[in-house]
This record gives structure tokens, sequence and C-alpha cells, in this order.
């Protein structure tokens, strides 16, 4: 029972880990300032408090019991010993070995179970062999108790319960009990125990670094404190394999990736954010993709390819795109919780290569799922924070108070996140992501669920929060927002950056010019179709044609390359090029004209929109989509 209670409290004390991986909390954590040594030894020192209260009171049980191989001064000695230093073993251990799960419900139903289960079986399988070997040259018992204990930790609470017992009942025999004394306890068994107990505590807390590392984005060499292998991007070796830069690629794309790649070798270069040929690669599964690389023996998903854009000073910059285009792939591969396969990413001139980097302390990040503690009011995880990020202590109420004032979550200030709704946990990650002024912002569709009150303070609130060297990447499927916080965007589709540049820029580039509608007289135009039988409608309706052809024709003689876009009822829509606009003020007058004439009730002359552009761009990756499942359904049924 002993080595059950030790082998399985350490196991399900470690499954908050899991539970913070999970909900994101770890990376958040990390990109606060909270590194590895910080948040584990933290961790450790916690669940060490807590292991200690089941410690003293196990062992008042062995004392209370009076379990006689126990309750010798030697025996019970050696075991508290050994059972203290196995706390932080344990705890290691099990930290380790929750890397094993990506959900902590998994973790907690299975992992406990596991460890207990294997513990108690490797015990069992060395006490057999050790009772019917015993007596040979050779102890096969003493080598597999030692295998034992060096790679699986959760069987020493069994052995050394087992070789204690075996000292006791060995003194039985020979009535030799009461004489028994310190060195008898020292067996070679029970020494190995203790000898590698002690070990372990660095070698797992090694390999714990290790483990962590290579889970949040990075490599193995740098957990060791030794140089990463820097990836290199060779674009002949690229083209290859199908990834190279697109032919018929944007002007302004290729332009911008010229302009990062000469601030990349400019040391004076102030620009905070430098990506330069940014891609990411996944082994393709099923369903839709867009392949980077095709052979006999691999196929492969592209969720970014080729990505470069510079985030200039005071700058927010809109990474904008149709759902997985790359959006947050990108923001992944930024904050280091994803690598990147090839590319640079270059953040307050320092590279992007490990996920300990130093420079994530001048970040700060709203990701697009909220990374937040159930249990922690909103109050407390913006005062945590806060503390975390080196604001004093005396400003920190003051802080928490500006914000939920700002964002209007007054009422819900002392809730748990998890009685929050979807709108207040967004407006508690917007806040989280702004303390301590960080120099570069990651924006991951931040006003989602906000009412129209809350998503104007959070723009004011961005507008005014990245002037002087401060800078925002935002991403948003709200062009209403792109279009009043961002200075200029870039669309991603299907993993590429089809345009960048200034809004207006986009604007003309992309939109069609102009769209003009026009409302003919109610009473001149054509009626429902119900009275289409009536003499009187006859004539009516033809009237009303005669009058929409009339308008057409002074349309046309207004706007020679005007396209009718859209015709219902009375309302015609007309796609006006940017060409025929040459003087507002001339276009204006002549439609005036018209509606004097009586042809027209009103009228609306209006520029392409920014969500104009972006749908024509969202149009490109549902055709490119539906084209290369369509192939996939041919190349199938070949």
């Amino acid at each position: 029972m002993i080595g059950f209670a030790f082998t399985i409290i350490p196991a399900g004390l470690t499954m908050d880990l899991v539970h913070d991986r999970e909900i994101k909390a770890r990376y958040m954590l990390r990109l606060n300032g909270v590194g590895f040594h910080i948040y584990f030894s933290s961790y450790l020192i916690m669940m060490i408090g807590l292991y200690m209260v089941s410690y003293i009171g196990l062992l008042i049980i062995v004392a209370a019991f009076g379990v006689k191989s126990l309750i010798i001064p030697q025996a019970f000695g050696a075991l508290a010993l050994l059972y203290f230093l196995y706390m932080p073993a344990a705890i290691l251990f099990s930290a380790v070995m929750s890397y094993m799960f990506d959900k902590s419900e998994t973790a907690r139903q299975f992992y406990p179970n596991l460890v207990t289960t294997l513990g108690f079986i490797t015990y069992t399988i060395v006490a057999l062999v050790d009772m019917l070997v015993e007596g040979s040259d050779v102890n096969p018992a003493q080598i597999l108790h030692i295998i034992l204990t060096i790679i699986f930790p959760p069987y020493i609470p069994f052995g050394l319960m087992y070789y204690i017992n075996k000292v006791y009942l060995e003194c039985s025999i020979f009535n030799t009990c009461d004489n028994l004394s310190a060195s008898d306890y020292m067996t070679t068994e029970i020494i190995v125990l203790f000898v590698v107990t002690v070990v372990s505590i660095p070698t797992w807390y090694l390999m714990l670094r290790v483990a962590d590392s290579i889970k949040l984005g990075g490599s193995w060499q740098s957990a060791l404190w030794m140089k990463s292998p820097r990836k290199t991007y060779n674009l002949d070796q690229l083209q290859e394999n199908g990834v190279g830069v697109s032919e018929g690629e944007d002007d302004d794309v290729k332009q911008e990736r010229e302009n990062v790649a000469a601030a990349l070798q400019d040391t004076s270069s102030t620009s905070p954010v430098l990506i330069y040929d940014l891609g990411k690669t996944y082994k393709k599964d099923t369903g839709k993709s867009n392949p980077c690389k095709r052979n006999k023996e691999s196929e492969q998903f592209c969720a970014v390819k080729n990505v470069s854009f510079e985030v200039k000073q005071s700058q927010v910059f809109g990474l904008l795109g149709p759902n997985g285009a790359g959006k947050t792939t990108t923001l992944s591969i930024m904050t280091a919780e994803e690598s990147a396969s090839w590319g640079k990413v270059q953040i307050c001139g320092e590279n992007i290569q490990s996920s300990l980097s130093s420079v994530f302390e001048v970040m700060g990040y709203c990701p697009q799922h909220d990374a937040l503690w159930q249990n922690i009011t909103v109050a407390e995880h913006i005062a945590g924070y806060a503390e975390i990020r080196g604001i004093r202590r005396d400003q920190v109420k003051l802080l928490v108070d500006m914000y939920v004032k700002g964002l209007e979550i007054e009422e819900h200030k002392d809730k748990k996140s998890k009685d929050c709704s979807g709108g207040t946990k967004r407006k508690l990650s917007y806040i989280l992501s702004m303390l301590g002024q960080p120099r570069v912002v990651l924006l991951d569709e931040p006003s989602t669920g906000m009412d129209p009150k809350s998503k104007r303070f959070l723009w004011n609130s961005i507008l005014s929060s990245f002037q002087d060297e401060r800078s925002a990447i935002l991403t948003t499927h709200s062009m209403e927002e792109a279009d009043a916080l961002c200075s200029s965007i870039g669309i991603l589709v299907r993993g590429s950056m089809r345009c960048i540049g200034p809004i207006q820029h986009l604007k003309n580039k992309y939109g069609r010019g102009y769209t003009l509608e026009v409302k003919v007289k109610p009473n001149r135009a054509p009626v429902s179709i119900s009275n289409a039988s009536s003499p009187s409608h006859v004539i009516s309706a033809e009237k009303g044609n005669s009058i929409i052809k009339q308008v057409q024709q002074k349309v046309i003689e207004t706007f020679p390359n005007a396209t009718l876009d859209e015709q219902f009822e009375e309302r015609l829509i007309y796609k006006v090029p940017q060409t025929d606009v040459m003087s507002l003020a001339l276009i204006f007058e002549m439609l005036e004209k018209i509606k004097s004439d009586g042809l027209v009730d009103e009228y609306a002359l209006s520029q392409t929109t920014l969500e104009q552009v972006f749908l024509q761009f969202a149009r490109q990756q549902e055709e490119e989509d539906d084209k290369e499942e369509n192939g996939d359904i041919v190349s199938h049924i070949s």
C-alpha cells in the first residue's frame, strides 16, 4: 500500500502541467518572461510542499500501525530518507512523462493507473525472480532491480519496501532482529536505490528541459545549451520540390521580399519585425491540401509558403485571409509555438530559432483561443501577469481598475474565467497581451465576441498604444476593423501572400474602381409580375423598360467602360472602372443632371471597399480548393 501511495501521488500532481499546455497557458507564461527554470522550479517547490503533507501522513500511519519490519529505527530511517529524496525525482519523472499527453483528461485517466500498475508488476517480477533463483552465483534479480531503478523511477518505492522487508525476514529466520544495525540495511540493492535516486534528480530535470523545449517549438540542442542547427533557405532546392516562388507573383509581394532581404542585411534597420520567405509544411493526411512536395515517399501540406513582410515602428500591420490561409500558423511560428520548415523570423533584431529566446520578453500575444485558467478570476489574471511583467505592486490595482472599467467588465472582475462569457474572455486576453507595454504585440482576432462599445474602446486603445517604437500584427475577419486600425495589410491565400501594401493602394489596384447604384423612379419602373396581364400594366411596363434603357444609355455615356453587375426591380448596380472617373466633381454633376431629368429617384457612387478586395481573394481560395479537390477525385477514380 505504501508503495502504491508514493507512486500515485506525484503522478496525480503533475497532471496540471498537461492542462497548462492544453489551454496554451504555458506558452503565454513563456511569452511573458517566465522561462523554463522559473516555471518548473516554482512548480517543483509547490508540488514538494503538497507531497510533503502526504509523506508525513504516511510515515505517521506506518508508525501508528506498528508494522514490525518498518518500525525498527534503522528501517524507518532508511524508508523516511529515501522517500524524501524520491519526492523531487518522482515529480520530475512524472513531469517528463506528461509530455506524452496533449489532453489533461486523457492523462488523468491513463497515467496514474499506468505507473502504479507497472510499478507493482515490476516489483512482483523482481520478487519472484529473487525467490526462484536465490543462491546462484549470478543474481538476475539484483541485475533486474538495478536496471528498473535506473530507467523506471515508479519502481523505487516498491523496490525499497521489498528489500527492507527482506532484511527483516532474514533476521527473523535467524533470530537476530534485536542486533540489527544501520549497516545491515546498506545492502547493494538499497544503496543502488539511494544513489540512483540522487543522481536521477538532475538527470530528469535535464530531460524535462529537453522535452519542454521540443514541445514548445525549440530543439534539443538549444535545451542543452548547444548551438541549434540553423535552417537555411535554398531557393533552387525548394523549387525542385515545388515550393519556390509562384509564377506570376504580385509585384508588390516580390518587392516586399526584396525590401525585407535588404533590411536583414542593414544593421541600421529599425523595423521590429522582419519575416523572410517563411514556410511551414505538415505531413498530408486526407482532405484538401496545398502540396509543397510530392514524391513516392511522402506528400506534404504547405500551411505557409514563402511569406515575407516587414512591420515598421508605430505600425499596425493587418494579416488577413480566409480560414485556413495560414494566419495563425504564421503567428505560432513567430512565438516559437511551431517551428518553421524554412525561412527567417527576426524580432527586435533577434532571430527566433528557439522557444528559449529572450526576445519574447518584449512581445505580447493575444491568441485566437483564450489561454486562461478556469478557476482564476479576471482580476487575479491581470494582477498575476502584471507582476510577471515587472509592474510594481502599488500600480497593479490601478491597472486592473483602468482596464476593467475601459472594457466595461467591472461586474465580472471577481468572476472565475470559466463563468465568463466569450466576449469577456476575449477582453481579458487582450488586456494580458498589452501589459507592460511590449514593443511587438500579436493580436489574433482580438475583438471576437465584443459588443460595439467595447470594440470601439479596443480600437482606440490600439490606435493610441502603437506609437513611437511599438508595433502590432493584427489578424481579423472584420474588414471594418482592419480599415480602421491598419496602415498596411497583407492577404494570405492558401499559405501564400497574394497582395501587400497600404489599404488605399490595394483598393486602387485590386478593386474594380467604383460602384454606382441607381434607383429608377418607382412609378415609372416595371411593377410586379402578378399584374402583367392587365392592359395598364403592359403600358406601364413598356414605359418602365424605356426609362431603364434611357438610364442605361446615360450611364454608358457617362462611364463608357461601366458594366451592369446586378439588376433588381428598379435598382441598377454598375461596376465603374477607375479610368472612367477622372473628376468626381464632373461625375456628380452628370449624375445630378440625370436625376433632374426625372429618370432616377436616387443614386450612390462609392469606391471599392476593403471587404470587396478581400472577398475577391477569398473566392480565389475557394476556387483553388475546389479545383484541387476535383483533381484528387479524378486521380482516385483513374
